[in-house]
């Protein structure tokens, strides 16, 4: 998979499960530690479609949790 520049700098993995009918479960982008989705708190993005995950990059701010600190300190 070709991901776009933006996402390189915040993306740790990409994962785009599928269910056990082979169905697409979206995709889940693993944000690097150091960063986080400000509206769902999490260290993660799931969306439908690269493209959706790519617009929400504009919601990724600066994280100074624990385990980031800790990550980021190795």
């Amino acid at each position: 998979m070709t991901l776009p520049k933006a996402l390189h700098r915040f993306a740790h993995m990409i994962d785009d499960f599928e269910d056990q009918r082979g169905l697409q479960n979206g995709y889940w982008v693993h944000l690097k530690a150091g960063f986080f989705n400000a509206p769902s708190e999490t260290h993660i993005i799931h969306k439908d479609t690269i493209k959706d995950c790519v617009s929400l990059l504009r919601e990724v701010e600066v994280c100074s949790c624990p385990d980031c600190r800790e990550e980021l300190s190795r």
